[in-house]
């Protein structure tokens, strides 16, 4: 590949604190519209307490979170590095541990499988660059990524 053939990466300007009375969190409404008893439900709602506890703005900007049944969390998003609309479908049903309790990693496998960590693991997924992942067109324009593939 000829080096001139190569797209650079925009950088952004480094995001500045946030701001005393600034709440950030998911758009206004997502929590208010969300069954909390389902497991999309808590990670959206530990999602949300995620973003308003950092002391600097979320590198994305959150455009909509939605559940969309008992176990799948949809966001769709701006990244400062991509022109467009990027989604983040991610499946969220709790997985099935193959460790012995005895088993010095089973309290890790147990934790990767929580609502916590899979909000967390959301909210890194959305800042981080994507690389050379695959994204899928839809109807609306928005590029989707993650998994279930279908939606």
């Amino acid at each position: 590949m000829d080096r001139d053939e190569v797209r650079p990466i925009r950088r952004p300007a480094p995001l500045p604190p946030r701001s005393a009375g600034d709440a950030g969190g998911l758009p206004e409404g997502t929590l208010a519209s969300t069954d909390r008893t389902t497991r999309a439900g808590q990670v959206l709602a530990l999602l949300d307490a995620d973003i308003r506890g950092m002391r600097r703005q979320l590198e994305v900007e959150i455009l909509e979170a939605r559940a969309t049944g008992a176990d799948t969390v949809e966001v769709v998003y701006r990244h400062p590095l991509y022109d467009g609309v990027i989604g983040l479908r991610r499946d969220v049903s709790e997985q099935d541990v193959d460790l012995a309790p005895e088993d010095p990693y089973y309290a890790l496998a147990v934790n990767e499988s929580s609502p916590r960590e899979m909000a967390t693991m959301l909210r890194v997924e959305l800042e981080e660059p994507l690389g050379r992942t695959r994204l899928t067109p839809d109807a609306a324009g928005i590029q989707w990524w993650g998994e279930p593939a279908g939606g």
